[in-house]
């Protein structure tokens, strides 16, 4: 066990979970020991402190030998309880347990029996359509789904004859990529972690798309699978540009290409693009379109405010900037949601009944948003 490679492995779950906005999603991380457990949990406790700072029991250990995290069972598998939400074991949760909201597992430990990682993977099998659990997500950061892949069940194996499976660097931290026709080559000395530890970094990821049978359907890079998804839906740029300024909302994208296994708040994050909103995440990848990010689309509209709004006394333009600082941050979907002027950046200028008296009564107020946000969209990347 290398704390290093734990708190790797507590970033990309946590990177995942922020990236997928499922920070409230039941998640069981499967670690090799229960004192590796209690390491991951105090991992992802320091990588979310923010969520602790409201949820004092987000992430908790659950094992045998621990009688608090034991404690907390009932209400980690309770559909009523929103905490704990991230639980971490080493075998206690991995059977007998009926956990319906699980919608993430995490295998990082060695499995030698099929059964038991298929008892594992059955911790997140449960639905309740009523709450939303229609689906789950393994990640899986031990091989172990490659290791018990099984033809028979999972149908035949897809390979992408384009990937580049030549070894990574040398150096501490690495090792060679796993490999289920031949025994991995033993290395020429006995590796060597000092005192100060070692560097460790993830080489790469993978999708699978099963149907409800477990069956593989479809395996491609995910930017791939990205551009079926999206020109289905609309097969041009200019498609996607009409469609997005009658409502421009990243919730509502985002549901239509979840309906084909696409999540694009996980690639946006693979790709290093968070810091574009969907609709420029979209141009750039999908229609080739250069794109700008959040804030230079706002540092662009900025100036402009007092000559599209004339009339808006300074109240009015004063809320349209604080919107504009919002849209930097978290993108565009709060920017027509009243409760975004409870915030406290906003309560300078008044209540929300206050804010929309300054544009002229509720009419008025939403003419201006929609006007923003036609203009902040008026030019194409």
């Amino acid at each position: 066990m290398l704390e290093d490679r734990t708190r790797e492995v507590a970033q990309q779950i946590t990177d995942f979970l922020t990236a997928t906005r499922q920070r409230m999603a039941k998640t069981i991380v499967f670690c090799p020991t229960t004192d590796a457990a209690l390491t991951m949990r105090n991992a992802l406790a320091d990588l979310n402190a923010d969520m602790l700072k409201t949820y004092p029991d987000y992430v908790v250990r659950i094992t045998g030998d621990d009688a608090e995290g034991k404690a907390q069972l009932d209400y980690f598998r309770s559909v009523a309880n929103p905490t704990p939400v991230i639980a971490t074991t080493s075998e206690l949760l991995s059977t007998g347990v009926d956990i319906k909201l699980v919608k993430v597992i995490v295998i990082d430990r060695t499995v030698h029996s099929m059964t038991l990682f298929k008892q594992m993977l059955g911790r997140g099998t449960r639905l309740d359509v009523e709450n939303g659990k229609t689906d789950f997500t393994l990640l899986d950061f031990r091989g172990v789904s490659l290791q018990f892949s099984d033809p028979a069940w999972d149908g035949p194996e897809l390979t992408d004859d384009g990937f580049d499976d030549r070894p990574p660097p040398t150096g501490g931290g690495h090792s060679t990529p796993f490999s289920r026709t031949s025994p991995p080559t033993p290395p020429p000395h006995r590796p060597h972690v000092s005192r100060d530890g070692c560097a460790v970094v993830t080489l790469g990821t993978s999708i699978q798309l099963l149907d409800s049978d477990g069956r593989v359907i479809q395996q491609l890079p995910t930017a791939e699978y990205a551009v079926l998804c999206v020109k289905r839906l609309w097969p041009s740029a200019g498609d996607f540009r009409r469609d997005w300024l009658r409502n421009p909302r990243e919730a509502r994208i985002r549901n239509l290409l979840e309906h084909d296994g696409l999540d694009l708040g996980a690639l946006k994050f693979e790709q290093g693009k968070t810091a574009y909103d969907d609709f420029d995440f979209i141009n750039g990848l999908i229609y080739g379109i250069e794109a700008k990010t959040r804030k230079a689309r706002a540092d662009a509209l900025a100036p402009r405010l007092p000559e599209i709004f004339p009339a808006l006394g300074d109240k009015a333009r004063g809320t349209l900037a604080l919107l504009l600082a919002h849209y930097v941050e978290y993108g565009p979907d709060d920017l027509h949601d009243r409760n975004t002027f409870k915030l406290p950046s906003f309560c300078a200028i008044g209540t929300p009944l206050a804010i929309a008296r300054a544009f002229g009564g509720e009419k008025p107020l939403n003419d201006a948003l929609c006007e923003f946000l036609a203009t902040l969209y008026s030019e194409t990347p």
